[in-house]
């Protein structure tokens, strides 16, 4: 029961996140405020889960410069924890699938978000030049799950291409 109770908070949270995502991205094109909700998303949604987050090294990251981070996607909750590690801002890829979900979706492609179309490489390439750019011109760090999707036993599984 507390399971459920649990899931059905996280869910709460996300959605009112994601609609304070969506009203971000349309009025805050800076993304500073879109940034912190994604923080808040993290911070909150491993809290209501009854997750505690330990992260360590994070003193040999130079916070001057933007990184590519890349991991590998075992559940949900690596977006949550990779968000609520990182010691900078952090544009994720994510595929296109999820830009279909409402409100959350549409958070995502409206933020500085890149969405990705895994079944075309030549649009897939163009989502990975939006990422060179946003490291180079912007200065911002970018996530990706080169995987491209979740493991269901937690190994590696081989990148996409």
């Amino acid at each position: 029961m507390i399971t459920y109770i649990k899931l059905f908070l996280v869910t709460l949270h996300l959605m009112f996140c994601s609609t304070l995502a969506l009203i971000s991205a349309i009025f805050d094109r800076s993304n500073r405020t879109y940034f912190w909700i994604s923080r808040l998303l993290s911070y909150g949604g491993l809290f209501l889960s009854g997750i505690k987050l330990t992260t360590s090294g994070l003193e040999n990251f130079d916070k001057s410069k933007p990184h590519v981070y890349v991991s590998n996607h075992s559940s949900m909750y690596d977006i949550l924890a990779m968000q609520a590690s990182f010691p900078d801002d952090a544009v994720i890829i994510f595929k296109k699938e999820l830009a279909k979900i409402p409100i959350f979706g549409w958070a995502l492609q409206l933020g500085p978000y890149i969405v990705i179309d895994r079944q075309k490489a030549d649009r897939a390439m163009e989502s990975l030049d939006r990422a060179k750019q946003t490291i180079i011109n912007e200065g911002i760090s970018v996530l990706v799950f080169a995987e491209g999707t979740r493991s269901k036993s937690g190994e590696v599984m081989p990148f996409k291409r």
